[in-house]
């Protein structure tokens, strides 16, 4: 695997510069219209494109499981864990269950290219959660933005993202060197060896699926501050 150096901007969190391995792909996914389900794990799809990796938002269930942001993460909150990718069960897993036109091309289209490996889901990945925990509590104005908004328990954070890319752009960054999100994430600058430089972008559109965490806090509300984060399954409260 390659390592590579990653700094971060607002649409996915902003992170701390750090060192990351790239993955391949290590299971099967299979996709419908409100899951994608890896090792029995489901991650939602509902709200995905206001899931930015380290947000706070609503949870909305009403049958849906969906997510509405509230409010962005500040830069250099957090750390992320190894991107990773994952390949599709595509017997299991028709077109319009993904239902994704990447970049304009249409649906149909979209999922061909996924299917000769043209398109590929990456997984980004908060690294630590009592990391995260530990650097809101000292953040004041972060974490009274929390604080401000969790009215009724249903408050989550977004701690994984499915991406979807092109192969193309997966391998250019999987054999070069620095990436680098910039400005609010859109854009990403891959440095290459001979100091030459490759782009990729990807909208809100292209995030497939999420996890989410709740927030269990301690303490009297105008004062409480976070004391954990525990994964929130779907079908869980």
């Amino acid at each position: 695997m390659t390592k590579f150096s990653w700094v971060c901007g607002a649409l996915t969190g902003a992170f701390l510069a750090t060192t990351v391995s790239i993955g391949e792909a290590y299971a099967q996914a299979k996709v419908t219209k409100q899951f994608v389900t890896i090792n029995g794990t489901k991650y939602r799809r509902n709200g995905a494109e206001d899931a930015y990796l380290g947000s706070v938002g609503l949870r909305r269930d009403v049958g849906k499981n969906a997510f509405e942001r509230q409010a962005e993460a500040p830069k250099a909150l957090f750390k992320i864990k190894s991107p990773t990718t994952v390949d599709i069960d595509f017997k299991n897993t028709a077109s319009a269950d993904l239902g994704v036109s990447y970049q304009g091309v249409g649906v149909e289209a979209s999922f061909e290219q996924m299917k000769q490996g043209k398109l590929k889901l990456v997984k980004f990945e908060v690294d630590n959660r009592r990391d995260y925990v530990a650097a809101t509590n000292k953040n004041h104005a972060w974490l009274d933005t929390i604080r401000d908004v969790d009215k009724d328990g249903k408050l989550r954070v977004v701690t994984s993202i499915w991406v979807l890319i092109s192969g193309e752009e997966f391998n250019s960054f999987k054999a070069s060197g620095n990436i680098n999100y910039s400005g609010n994430g859109v854009t990403a600058k891959v440095g290459a060896s001979g100091g030459s430089e490759a782009k990729f972008s990807f909208s809100k559109d292209t995030i497939i699926a999420y996890g989410i965490d709740r927030i269990d806090w301690q303490g009297k509300p105008k004062t409480r501050v976070i004391d954990n984060l525990t994964e929130d399954k779907v079908g869980g409260n």
